[in-house]
């Protein structure tokens, strides 16, 4: 089995158009040819979809994220807006997730025993 990462910008008729992650971060970079000319100057829906694999075949969605972005009248992404957007939906701080992620750079030096791992909920 494998994992597949896709991104899609949903337009105003519902209908999906396959973005590259490349150049996605080619417009978090804000460079000249990360433009958008089709969605200029509106607010446009984001999908990033994990989906698990088996011999090419396609076996369920494992993860959906959903966005708005803005893509300012010049066709590129409202970057400054879209970061804002993400830390707004960061959980606040606090030591669990410190606790996390401490537990994740350990786990990279030695096997971790997942039968005790943390979950959050």
């Amino acid at each position: 089995m494998s994992l597949t990462a896709k991104l899609f910008l949903i337009a105003a008729q519902d209908t999906p158009q396959a973005l590259a992650a490349a150049a996605f971060v080619r417009m978090l970079r804000q460079e000249s040819n990360s433009r958008l000319p089709a969605f200029a100057g509106r607010r446009v829906r984001s999908a990033s979809l994990l989906f698990e694999l088996a011999d090419r075949t396609l076996l369920r969605a494992v993860h959906r994220n959903f966005s708005i972005l803005d893509i300012r009248a010049d066709g590129r992404l409202d970057v400054a807006r879209w970061n804002a957007q993400q830390f707004a939906r960061m959980p606040p701080l606090d030591t669990r997730v410190t606790y996390f992620g401490n537990k994740i750079a350990a786990s990279m030096s030695q096997p971790w025993d997942l039968s005790r791992a943390d979950r959050f909920e």
